[in-house]
């Protein structure tokens, strides 16, 4: 079962799934994952990368977890703090951007806080940020001038800029996380 709010995707995992003949195997839902109307005890795993920050981690785990049969696993993505001493400049950018962004430690106890058993967690390589900020990067230098007399878009887009340029300079204090954690 998937779920996302954005009808796009939604539309193209369906258009795939038949297309390789899975439509049995996969249901796509458009709906919030913040707002799942699941009957408790449904799902063997939660899977959800580079998306629980939507409705924060903490919070997404605790949401999640009566949904999961009892020894079902949760794995999921976070942005976590993985260097010392992070530069007061980053902290700034990630403290106004995300402000439940802590370290790996914080998160395995919250983590555990909500009931799983952490089982492990790895960080992802920096290849992974790129395959996301690349194609943006591109992409915002075409709508800077799109959108050169909206002042709401260009500072959306200026926001994405900074983060970009705060990962090519501080990308040893910072990354995405994966975790797995298992229901107790």
């Amino acid at each position: 079962m998937a779920v996302d709010f954005h009808r796009p995707y939604i539309d193209a995992l369906q258009r795939k799934s038949k297309a390789l003949g899975l439509t049995q195997q996969i249901t796509a839902l458009l709906g919030d994952m913040g707002k799942f109307q699941f009957q408790p005890q449904t799902f063997d795993v939660i899977w959800s990368e580079g998306a629980i920050y939507n409705i924060g981690f903490k919070a997404g785990l605790t949401m999640w977890k009566p949904l999961l049969k009892k020894g079902g696993y949760v794995a999921v993505t976070e942005v976590a703090w993985i260097g010392s001493d992070v530069p007061d400049k980053l902290k700034a950018f990630w403290n106004s951007a995300y402000p439940q962004i802590q370290d790996i430690e914080g998160n395995l106890a919250d983590l555990r806080a909500a009931g799983y058993q952490p089982v492990e967690y790895f960080i992802l390589p920096e290849s992974a940020w790129w395959d996301y900020y690349r194609p943006i990067e591109k992409r915002v230098l075409r709508m800077k001038e799109k959108y050169k007399n909206n002042s709401y878009a260009l500072e959306v887009i200026e926001t994405e800029i900074r983060e970009i340029d705060l990962y090519r300079k501080y990308s040893d204090y910072y990354g995405y996380v994966f975790f797995i954690g298992q229901a107790l």
